[in-house]
């Protein structure tokens, strides 16, 4: 079970995964916004998804780190194979 907590006028939602708690901005100071935002976590939670309240970082930033990385760490054929699956999973 999720809640709602407002600090200086932005609404944020508290909960548990597991053992660990997660208080996540909604970024909101709506209540009827804030309220529809936990009502979807909590659907989502219920069914095993991740969260789907927004992150400050973009796909597609995350996508092009992750392959940097992997060039420098793998070999041109299995970089190109593992790129060519990310392009089409994120395009």
């Amino acid at each position: 079970m999720a809640c709602l907590r407002k600090r200086s006028g932005t609404y944020y939602v508290q909960y548990y995964v597991g053992s660990t708690q997660k208080r996540v901005s909604l970024r909101t100071g709506n209540y009827q916004l804030a309220n529809a935002a936990i009502n979807q976590l909590e659907h989502r939670l219920s069914q095993g998804h991740d969260s789907p309240l927004p992150t400050r970082t973009p796909i597609a930033d995350a996508v092009q780190k992750y392959l940097d990385c992997m060039r420098a760490h793998k070999s041109p054929g299995s970089y190109q194979k593992d790129a060519n699956i990310m392009r089409l999973i994120y395009t």
